[in-house]
């Protein structure tokens, strides 16, 4: 599977309480009921930490080879 989590600025639940600190609650639901979140790079990095015990390689693309 593959998430673009730098761009993705929708989220369909906020049930997952790692995906809370990124959901943007002042900004409301959309009128499709989606969440919006603040992406870029820490929700990309928090998914994959929370994945990492149960993969051997974690693959993290980016738009621009710089993380600084």
């Amino acid at each position: 599977a593959r998430t673009d989590a730098e761009a993705a600025k929708l989220l369909t639940s906020d049930i997952d309480e790692r995906d809370r600190p990124f959901v943007d609650y002042d900004a409301g639901r959309t009128v499709e009921g989606f969440y919006n979140v603040r992406n870029g790079i820490e929700p990309c990095i928090a998914r994959a930490v929370a994945y990492a015990p149960h993969a051997d390689l974690i693959w993290c693309e980016t738009s621009k080879p710089d993380l600084a």
